[in-house]
């Protein structure tokens, strides 16, 4: 699938997971679909988001991983977030949560690609 978000061309697939190599993208992830318990959304940040930052379920808010990574306070309105509620699977061109992410249990996989705005991949 295939979706227009403001200034963004979002793509989807998913697919069966065969233990393939997961490559290292900015614009691209890759993540485990059935983890991904309810409906993710692309929006912008709101109060109360955090971010799942190490397997054992640890979280970190948004607002701070963002001044951790020293990006700009009139930049951080404008980031892309794919998220589930307050829980950040994905700030597009930095990081992704941990939540979702594929490991030997994974089954299928959903490849989210990010274009258009400031991306340049």
């Amino acid at each position: 699938d295939t979706v227009k978000w403001g200034e963004y061309t979002i793509k989807t697939t998913i697919s069966p997971y065969k233990g393939e190599l997961i490559p290292e993208k900015t614009y691209t992830k890759w993540f485990d679909y059935d983890r991904i318990k309810q409906y993710a959304v692309f929006r912008t940040r709101k109060s109360g988001d955090y971010l799942i930052i190490n397997a054992s379920g640890g979280h970190k808010k948004l607002k701070d991983y963002l001044i951790d990574c020293k990006i700009p306070r009139q930049k951080r309105d404008d980031l892309l977030l794919l998220a589930v509620g307050n829980e950040v699977l994905w700030i597009v061109g930095y990081r992704m949560g941990e939540s979702a992410i594929i490991d030997r249990n994974t089954k299928q996989m959903i490849e989210i690609h990010v274009t258009g705005g400031n991306t340049n991949e």
